[in-house]
Order: C-alpha cells, then sequence, then structure tokens
C-alpha cells in the first residue's frame, strides 16, 4: 500500500558496528526488546530528510504513548560532513529522545544492502553536494529483525497507523 510493506517473514540483521553522536558503539544489540524506526540520510539533506524526520516527530508522541519503548534511529550516509556534533544539532532539532549514528563508508555501505537503501552523491562542485538516497523508514522489531518499510510521504495520523499495523502483526 501506499503507506508501506510488511515482511511477510521479518528478516535478521547482520552485525554491524556503528557509533552514536556521543561516541558510544551503536551495534544491533541496540534493537533488541524495543521497536525502532530506522531511517537513513544526512544533515544537509533539501527535502527528503527533513520532511520525514517531520512525519516521524509529529507522529511520535502518539506512537511513544502506545509504545513506550520506540526508538527512533538517524543513520547519516555522510559521515564527511555529519560529524557527531553537528549531526546531534540536526537530529535533536527533531526531537533529542531521537539517536544519530554514523561510521565508516564501508560499514554503512554493507548496512545500506541489507535494507536495500539506495545512495549516490551527486557531482556538485566542492563540498555542496546532495545525496540521492532511498526515503523509505524501516521497522525493526524487539528481536532485531527488519520487519517492514514505511513511506515517510504520508500524513502523520497514516504513519502512526502503518506503525501500529506493522508492531500489531509482529507481536515480541
Amino acid at each position: 500500500s501506499e503507506q508501506g510493506l510488511l515482511l511477510p517473514e521479518p528478516r535478521d540483521i547482520n552485525t554491524f558496528e556503528l557509533v552514536t553522536t556521543d561516541g558510544t558503539p551503536f551495534t544491533q544489540d541496540h534493537f533488541r526488546a524495543h521497536w525502532t524506526l530506522l531511517f537513513f540520510g544526512f544533515s544537509h539533506c533539501a527535502s527528503i530528510c527533513p520532511a520525514s524526520l517531520d512525519v516521524i516527530k509529529r507522529a511520535y508522541t502518539t506512537l511513544k504513548q502506545a509504545h513506550p519503548d520506540l526508538q527512533v534511529v538517524f543513520v547519516s550516509l555522510d559521515p564527511l560532513r555529519d560529524k557527531p556534533a553537528i549531526l546531534e544539532k540536526y537530529i535533536h532539532a527533531f526531537n533529542t529522545d531521537f539517536i544519530g549514528v554514523s561510521g565508516k563508508t564501508n560499514v554503512l555501505r554493507k548496512l545500506q544492502s541489507q535494507f536495500g537503501v539506495y545512495s549516490a552523491r551527486d557531482q556538485a562542485m566542492g563540498g555542496n553536494y546532495q545525496l540521492q538516497h532511498t526515503a523509505s523508514i524501516f521497522l525493526v522489531s524487539p528481536k532485531m529483525k527488519w520487519a517492514g518499510l514505511l513511506n515517510a510521504g504520508i500524513k502523520p495520523e497514516d504513519f502512526v497507523k502503518a506503525v501500529n499495523t506493522g508492531i500489531g502483526k509482529n507481536p515480541g
């Protein structure tokens, strides 16, 4: 549907190690025991990231009431420019609960490929480039499995419904 897609069989997520904005390692173990909304992007993004994060931000309060352990994780695909302080300021402008992570390009690429996330740098001059990237938001279960993907371009209330549906179909 336009709201997203639930995987008939949730998929395992292979091990990885990224780093949060405060320097703590962030691995697949951080998905254990709570639902996670996972989104890939970058802080210099002109439209898709701010719009998607705004939808998540507006849905978050409602979702948090139903799922107190829900976490939102934003993975920066632009480690070159998204230094920890910049990434933290960016993600916390949406909600201070949101977690920003990044890491080495090869680790990011491996994680992206697990979720089928495309990204490519455009050929702008100098440091003012944009990244073209997949805009889906991924639903990760407390069993550390990829359970579904959500369309970022929907209304916050539809986003809430889609997340609740995804969680409801994957108990535990």
